[in-house]
Formats: C-alpha cells, structure tokens, sequence
C-alpha cells in the first residue's frame, strides 16, 4: 500500500487562516520561547470521580473553593518560572511525606507517590484548599483537589 502524501497546512513558524501568501497570526517560535519559561498548572491526570477530584468539589458546591482555585490560575501566570511559583505556594510548616499519610496512600493508589508536591491555593502556604502533584518540567500536573486540607489533617 502506497503512503498518501500529507499536506502540511501551514509553513513551519506560521500559523494563517486563508492563502499561503496570509501574514501569520502568531509565530511559533515566540510560542515555544514563552510557554518553555512560564510555569504552566495542569490538570491532565486529575482524578476525576470520587473523592478530591471536581467531580466531588462540584457535588459538594464549594463555590469558594473554585474562587481559591480561579486565583491560582491567575497567580501562576505572574511567576517566571515553576520553581518560583511553587516556592511561593508550598505549606508554610513543611512537607509532607506521602509515604507516611494514610489518606493520600489510597487515594494516590496505583500511582508513584516519590515525587508528589503539595501547593496551597493562597501564596506562602495559606488558605485551606491544597493541590497535589508532580513538577514536570515547567508544569505543575494536578493529581488531587483537597479543597478542605482533608488529606494534610488525616494520618
């Protein structure tokens, strides 16, 4: 079977809604040189169904939760880099070790727990509602929604 000869849509470095002679919208290259500096909050592997997903938080109606959260998005966008923003965000009392809390065993069950993170939605570690993940490069990949500290407080 012949392979079919693909089109490429736009020229490498352009992207353009009409004709190949179209000025670009947006140059790619400017895209990559911002998105690989800026720290990026993502929600790829967020569980979705039961407890301390959104699923749960939207059951249970916590508008003010949502708000906390709305406020993080926004938040990131001011750091320049990933490690600033999780240091500005990490529990003012310390880490904790996944490992050793009851709770966040089973809810990260089948996952790797080494290298999970816990943020607070307030800078300087404050405010209730807390996040759990993993840093991958300049992303911060959400896991867990702990919109009432539920998992820190747990043993």
């Amino acid at each position: 079977m012949a392979k079919e000869k693909v089109k490429k849509l736009t020229s490498p470095g352009k992207v353009s809604v009409t004709a190949d002679n179209a000025a670009p919208l947006v140059s790619q290259a400017r895209i990559d040189e911002k998105v690989k500096r800026k720290p990026v909050l993502g929600m790829t592997w967020l569980k979705m169904t039961g407890s301390y997903s959104l699923a749960q938080m939207r059951k249970n109606a916590e508008n003010e939760s949502y708000k906390e959260l709305e406020h993080l998005q926004k938040a990131i966008r001011k750091y320049d880099t990933i490690e600033d923003f999780l240091t500005a965000f990490r529990p003012h009392n310390g880490e904790m070790d996944p490992n050793d809390n009851e709770t966040l065993k089973n809810a990260l069950k089948g996952m790797e727990r080494d290298n999970i993170i816990h943020i607070h939605c307030k800078a300087h570690g404050f405010g209730r509602f807390t996040l759990f993940g993993f840093q991958y490069e300049n992303v911060f990949e959400v896991l867990l929604l702990d919109p009432r500290h539920e998992i820190a407080n747990a043993k």
